[in-house]
């Protein structure tokens, strides 16, 4: 999934399933491409870390992320990842986002 986020809104949400590692890669450049954005962050656990070098070598600015990473506070978080999600929940309070009930199952799925 591509998420596009402009300030505190999402503009454009882009779902690609069953794809190989290049055209993965393919629909992020042309994702970069289209939106110009500042930055571009990247899972890079699993399948995630092929696209991110291959991204690096195609040099283009991309941020990894490892959600098994150790959190920034120890004593609040178990894990990156559950940093993350928490940060999206305060995120999620101030920003726009039209309704999508497939995003909704997806940000409601994960305990």
């Amino acid at each position: 999934m591509i998420v596009v986020r402009q300030g505190r809104d999402i503009v454009a949400i882009e779902r690609h399933s069953g794809d190989d590692t290049m055209r993965s890669v393919g629909n992020i450049i042309d994702a970069i491409e289209r939106y110009k954005p500042q930055m571009t962050c990247i899972d890079e656990g699993g399948v995630g870390a092929g696209i991110y070098d291959r991204l690096i070598e195609q040099r283009y600015k991309v941020r990894g992320v490892n959600f098994g990473w150790k959190p920034k506070n120890p004593k609040a978080h178990l894990n990156k990842r559950a940093e993350i999600w928490c940060a999206m929940r305060d995120w999620l309070k101030t920003a726009a986002i039209e309704e999508n009930k497939r995003l909704m199952a997806d940000l409601t799925g994960v305990r």
